[in-house]
C-alpha cells in the first residue's frame, strides 16, 4: 500500500506550488491520475527549479504513488530511491519512512521480495524509534502479504494478526477490511475454507458500506476461490456473476471518468496557458515601462547636459565677444593716436634721410586708404597694391606695419575687413541690412568667398560670424 504527502507551510511567493500539490491530491482520491500527475509534475519542476528540497521529495513521492496505480514500476522505483536520498540528505524520518513503504510496494510487484522486506524492515524501524504506532499496520500488513507470496503462511498470519490489533485499536475500518481480505487467500491457500469464507464475509460488510468497489472485486476473488474449494459451484457461480457485473460497472465508471478527467486535464492546461500569458503580457509591460522611464531618465538628463554645455558656450562667446570688442576698440584708439617714435625711423632711414617724417607719411596714408577709401574692400588686395598707392617699395612698407602696427600685411587687411563685417552684423541685430546673407557681407569687406571670410573671423574675434551675431542678441537680451 503506498503513502502519499502533503506540503508542508510554504511562503507566500509559492501559492501556486501549494496549489498545485492540493489539485493533486484531489485528483488523486478522486481516481483523475492522470491529472494528478500532472499537477504533481508542476510542482516538482517548480522544486527543481527553486532548490526546495522538500516539495521536490514530496512531488517525487506522490508521483511515484500514481505509477505505481499505471503499473510503471521502473518509473516509480526510481522516483522513490531518489525522493528517500533527498529525505534522508534533510533528515525527514517521516518522509523516509513514507518512502520505504511506498518502495517496498514496488519490490513486491517485481517480485523481488527480500529487497521488499528490507525496505518495508527500515520503514519499521523508523516508525518503532519515531513513535509512529499507526504506521505499523501498513508495514506489517505488507510483510505479511511478502510472507503470503513466498508460501510463509504462517508468518504470514502472524503479521497480519499484528496489523489488525493495530487497526482495531485506530478503529482503521477500512485498513481492517483489507487485512481481513489478505487472511481471507491465507487461508485459502491453508485450504480452511470456512475461516476464508468467515472473513471475507467480514471484509465485504465494510467495502459495501464504503462503497469501495475495487476492494469488493478483490474480496469477490477469494470468495469464489473459497466456493470452489468447497464444492459449492451454484453460489460460485453467482459469486462469479456478481464480480462480472461489478467489474463490468467499475469499467463504464472508469472509462466515464477516464473522459472526464481528460476534459479537466484540457481545461487545466487552457487555464495555465492564459494564466502565463497574462503573466507574460505582465512581464513585458514592466519591461516596457522601465525602458520608457530610462528612456525618459536619459532624455531628462541629456537635455540639461545639452542645456548646461550651450549656456556654458553662450558664456564663453559673451565673454570672447566683450574681450575682442575692447581689444577692436583698444587697435582702434592706438592707430588714430600711434606717434612716431625716434626708433621708427631707423626703418626709414634706408630710404631717404628724413626717417621720421617718411613713416609718418605711410602711416598717415595707410590711415587714408583703409580708415576712409576702405581699400581692404578690394578683393585679391595684396601689398605691392598698397605700397605703388604710397608710393614706396613692398619691403619698407612690410616693415613698417610689423613695426608699428605689430602685424602682417594680410593680418592688418583682415582686421579692417573683419572690423567692418562685425558693423554690418551689429546694425542686422538692430533691423539694418537684414537683406543681407553672409556671403554678400564677405563680398563687401573684401573676402573671396564665405570660406576665407570665416577662417579669418574666428581666427581673429574668436567665434564665427554666425555664433557672432547670435552672442550679440544675447548680450542685447
Amino acid at each position: 500500500m503506498a503513502e502519499s504527502t502533503v506540503a508542508g507551510h510554504v511562503k507566500a511567493s509559492d501559492y501556486v506550488d501549494r496549489i498545485n500539490n492540493n489539485l493533486g491530491l484531489s485528483f488523486q482520491r478522486m481516481e483523475k491520475l492522470d491529472s494528478a500527475r500532472y499537477c504533481f509534475e508542476q510542482v516538482l519542476n517548480a522544486a527543481v527549479r527553486k532548490g526546495n528540497k522538500e516539495y521536490e521529495a514530496n512531488a517525487l513521492l506522490n508521483i511515484a504513488n500514481i505509477l505505481i496505480r499505471f503499473k510503471e514500476y521502473e518509473q516509480a522505483e526510481q522516483n522513490l530511491r531518489r525522493a528517500l536520498s533527498i529525505y534522508a540528505e534533510t533528515g525527514n524520518k517521516n518522509g523516509m519512512r513514507m518512502a520505504n513503504t511506498n518502495l517496498g510496494t514496488v519490490l513486491v510487484q517485481t517480485e523481488r521480495f527480500d529487497e521488499a522486506l528490507q525496505a518495508f524492515r527500515d520503514a519499521e524501524e523508523i516508525a518503532v524509534a519515531s513513535g509512529m504506532p499507526a504506521s505499523l499496520a501498513v508495514i506489517y500488513h505488507n510483510e505479511g502479504d511478502i510472507y503470503f507470496k513466498k508460501g510463509q503462511y504462517a508468518e504470514s498470519l502472524r503479521l497480519l494478526d499484528k496489523s489488525l490489533a493495530i487497526k482495531e485499536q485506530y478503529k482503521d475500518s477500512m485498513g481492517l477490511a483489507r487485512s481481513y481480505n489478505a487472511k481471507a487467500g491465507v487461508y485459502n491457500r491453508l485450504r480452511q475454507y470456512d475461516h476464508s469464507l468467515t472473513y471475507a464475509s467480514d471484509a465485504m460488510g465494510i467495502a459495501r458500506r464504503a462503497d469501495n468497489v475495487d476492494l469488493m472485486i478483490d474480496i469477490y476473488g477469494n470468495t469464489l476461490s473459497a466456493l470452489v474449494g468447497q464444492g459449492k459451484w451454484n453460489e460460485a457461480v453467482e459469486t462469479l456473476d456478481a464480480r462480472d457485473i461489478l467489474r463490468d460497472s467499475v469499467f463504464v465508471k472508469e472509462k466515464f471518468a477516464a473522459i472526464q478527467e481528460l476534459k479537466v486535464k484540457y481545461e487545466t492546461e487552457q487555464k495555465e496557458q492564459k494564466l502565463e500569458t497574462a503573466h507574460k503580457t505582465i512581464r513585458q509591460q514592466k519591461i516596457m515601462s522601465i525602458l520608457f522611464l530610462i528612456a525618459c531618465v536619459s532624455l531628462i538628463a541629456l537635455f540639461f547636459i545639452y542645456y548646461y554645455f550651450q549656456r556654458k558656450k553662450r558664456q564663453d562667446h559673451i565673454r570672447i565677444v566683450k574681450q575682442n570688442e575692447e581689444l577692436s576698440e583698444y587697435i582702434g584708439r592706438t592707430h588714430k593716436t600711434r606717434e612716431v617714435l625716434p626708433e621708427d625711423s631707423d626703418t626709414g632711414k634706408a630710404e631717404n634721410g628724413n626717417g621720421v617724417r617718411h613713416l609718418a607719411e605711410i602711416l598717415s596714408g595707410l590711415e587714408q586708404l583703409f580708415d576712409h577709401e576702405k581699400i581692404y574692400r578690394t578683393q585679391g588686395l595684396n601689398i605691392n597694391v598698397v605700397a605703388d598707392k604710397l608710393a614706396t617699395n613692398r619691403d619698407y612698407l612690410s616693415k613698417v606695419i610689423n613695426s608699428s602696427l605689430g602685424k602682417g600685411f594680410n593680418e592688418y587687411v583682415n582686421f579692417y575687413r573683419i572690423e567692418e563685417a562685425k558693423e554690418i552684423l551689429k546694425a542686422q541685430c538692430n533691423g539694418q541690412h537684414t537683406a543681407y546673407t553672409m556671403q554678400q557681407i564677405a563680398e563687401k569687406v573684401g573676402f573671396a568667398g564665405t570660406s576665407p571670410f570665416y577662417t579669418a573671423f574666428k581666427q581673429i574675434v574668436g567665434v564665427t560670424p554666425g555664433e557672432y551675431k547670435k552672442t550679440l542678441k544675447h548680450i542685447k537680451q
